[in-house]
């Protein structure tokens, strides 16, 4: 049976705070070079960093927006017939023909939203992270919503948190997914998420699944700065 680790979570600014180096709750981090945004250094061997928030976040416990997959604003309505790069005759890039698997610069919400080299995570990056840190399960009341998060320690004892899910108000428990780079096929683009049992909670385990989903959906961002 998953062990889960149940702890009260701190709240971080996800912006510098000239005031305070107070980085993902433990130290280990720094800003970006706008100066702007944290991020924590979890000793990962490709040197990535990880963002200490979503986009859209406030602070670590914040879900964040939702973006579609190669689009940059967030919007009220996530479907096929608003998405960007979707016409009458279907997908007029990212596909089979074009050959783009990975997103260009200009059609990665993290660094058109937040510059300074940030970047969606590709699959290989969510791949590394689980493969160098240890992940726990973090439940948490904010506010009156009951939440999850993914708390993944590197070696060297830095951390990050990212929200997994929550609890309805039916009490019910679902999941945040979030977007990796990199698309599956003409329709879909990988992400990653902590499956969850609508009543039982999450009992899946600690490892992020990776799943293939339709590019109009809105899911979550977290950010990296890559040596890259």
């Amino acid at each position: 049976m998953m062990l889960a680790i149940i702890l009260m979570v701190a709240m971080v600014s996800c912006k510098k705070d000239s005031a305070s180096d107070n980085n993902g709750g433990n130290g280990g981090g720094g800003s970006d070079p706008t100066n702007v945004h944290e991020y924590v250094d979890l000793g990962l061997p490709s040197g990535n960093l990880w963002a200490t928030c979503n986009i859209g976040a406030t602070n670590p416990q914040d879900e964040g927006d939702l973006f579609a997959w190669g689009e940059t604003e967030t919007k009220n309505h996530y479907d096929w017939d608003n998405y960007k790069y979707c016409d009458n005759n279907g997908m007029i890039k990212y596909t089979d023909e074009d050959g783009l698997y990975l997103l260009e610069a200009s059609d990665d919400a993290a660094t058109v939203n937040w510059g300074g080299g940030w970047q969606t995570p590709s699959c290989d990056d969510f791949e590394e992270l689980q493969a160098h840190t240890m992940c726990g399960l973090v439940y948490s009341t904010i506010g009156t919503k009951r939440m999850v998060f993914l708390r993944c320690i590197g070696f060297n004892g830095n951390y990050i948190e990212l929200p997994v899910g929550f609890q309805s108000e039916e009490g019910y428990y679902l999941s945040y997914w979030y977007w990796s780079n990199t698309r599956h096929d003409n329709d879909c683009a990988y992400i990653y998420f902590i499956p969850s049992h609508y009543e039982q909670g999450f009992i899946f385990g600690t490892t992020l699944n990776q799943m293939g989903t339709h590019r109009c959906e809105g899911n979550h961002i977290r950010p990296i700065l890559s040596p890259r």
